[in-house]
């Protein structure tokens, strides 16, 4: 049985059902697209604050260097707006383009 599935390799199940994959990552388009238009933008940041740090420790907890570049980029947003360099609206984008580049199709 082990020689028979060494065969085939893996299979994309969702494929094989003829089926469109799901948006499994909890920064999907729409989610993002939510986050941007949200009234309370403190709130927003918040979310995505903390999202993102757990996003990154998930994804990167075995590779230090990216680990250490996407948390940089997550904290020196987060400084400038809490230092009101930046307001909120400019700090969502920020980090949503860190999602962005934090993406397994990156």
């Amino acid at each position: 049985m082990i020689a028979r599935l060494r065969q085939l390799g893996v299979v994309d199940v969702f494929e094989a059902a003829g089926l469109e994959k799901p948006e499994l990552s909890i920064l999907s388009d729409e989610f993002l697209a939510e986050i941007r238009h949200m009234e309370r933008k403190n709130l927003a940041v918040e979310a995505l604050q903390k999202l993102l740090a757990d996003e990154i420790k998930l994804r990167f907890s075995r590779n230090y260097a990216k680990d250490t570049k996407f948390s940089d980029l997550l904290n020196q947003a987060l400084t400038r707006y809490r230092n009101g360099t930046i307001e909120a609206a400019l700090v969502i984008e920020e980090l949503i383009n860190i999602g962005w580049k934090n993406s397994p199709d990156c």
